[in-house]
Formats: C-alpha cells, sequence, structure tokens
C-alpha cells in the first residue's frame, strides 16, 4: 500500500512538470521567466532559472565532478536538483532512444516506476523527455534529451517530495533550455 501512495503523491508532481514542459504555463508566471539564464562558455546552451531559491554551481565545483556536467542547478532547500551533460551527437532517433532508455533506468534504478516518455518541442527543436519515479525515494526524474548540431545533451531533473511549486519550477527550468 505505501509503493501505492509513493507513486500517486510522486505522479501528483508529474502532472505539473508535463504541463509546463508541454507548454501549458503561462509565461508571466513561469518561474523560470523571470530569473537567472546559464550560458556555457562554448554558447552551445543556454538555461533559465528561478533567481530566488536556486543556486548554480560555480565552474570551480564543476571541476570536482568525476561525470564533468556542463551546468547543475539547485535548490536551495534541496529538494530539486538539475544536470546538463554535453555529449556526442546522436547516433539513433529520439524514439529509439526511449526505448532504451527504460531497461537502463530499470538496471540503475531498484524503485524505477516508468511514468512517460514523449517528444516535446523546446526552442531549440524536438527533444525527449522521460520521466520515471523513484518509488522508494518518493522522487520523480526527467531525463531530456536534446539533439543540436554535432552534440547532444542531457539534461537530468530530480525532484523529491510532493511539493507543486517544485515541480512548477523544475518544469519551467527544463522547458527554457536551448541547445544551439
Amino acid at each position: 500500500m505505501k509503493l501505492l501512495g509513493a507513486v500517486g503523491a510522486v505522479a501528483a508532481l508529474l502532472v505539473v512538470a508535463t504541463v509546463l514542459l508541454l507548454g501549458g504555463g503561462d509565461v508571466k508566471r513561469d518561474p523560470a521567466s523571470a530569473g537567472k539564464t546559464i550560458v556555457d562558455k562554448s554558447h552551445r546552451f543556454a538555461l533559465s532559472y528561478p533567481a530566488s531559491g536556486w543556486n548554480a554551481v560555480p565552474a570551480s565545483g564543476l571541476a570536482k565532478v568525476p561525470s564533468r556536467p556542463a551546468a547543475v542547478l539547485q535548490r536551495a532547500d534541496r529538494r530539486a536538483t538539475v544536470v546538463v551533460r554535453s555529449r556526442a551527437a546522436l547516433n539513433s532517433g529520439l524514439v529509439q532512444i526511449a526505448r532504451g532508455l527504460t531497461p537502463e533506468l530499470k538496471r540503475r534504478f531498484s524503485d524505477f516506476h516508468p511514468l512517460s516518455a514523449r517528444i516535446v518541442r523546446l526552442a531549440g527543436g524536438p527533444a525527449l523527455a522521460y520521466m520515471f519515479a523513484g518509488t522508494r525515494t518518493g522522487t520523480v526524474q526527467t531525463e531530456l534529451v536534446a539533439p543540436a548540431q554535432g552534440r547532444s545533451f542531457t539534461v537530468e531533473a530530480v525532484a523529491r517530495g510532493n511539493d507543486p511549486r517544485v515541480a512548477r519550477e523544475v518544469g519551467a527550468i527544463l522547458r527554457s533550455f536551448v541547445a544551439r
């Protein structure tokens, strides 16, 4: 019964994040629209986030992370984190990538519960938004895969707990991503 409750609470966050990611949010009230923007040093991507309550990890901190992310955002209360990674160009289409993610994520996360996989339209073009729940951890994670010229980007967002405000912020941050 606990498992169903955790999935239900996480699914509520998913609904809010999905609506925002698919473009159903009000831009005037979009939490990331009146904030700060990260542009990587090569100007290959940009990502906006709320000025209040969110922090970008400085370049010196990123250099210490073994996976070498291009950017990391963290909510001050640690209820959400967004990580951007730059990768080589995609060898297959977004639909094929979605199919391959399910078994990979099942191996990586013992409490994996798939929620949604959709092709979404971002300012820079189409992207894959793959969302899943961590049933024991009470998290919703989104893997956003965005192809760009000669590169691709993976934006991973993890939100903890059942707070619609956090879900709205994360959704707005993901929707703001532009790959160039």
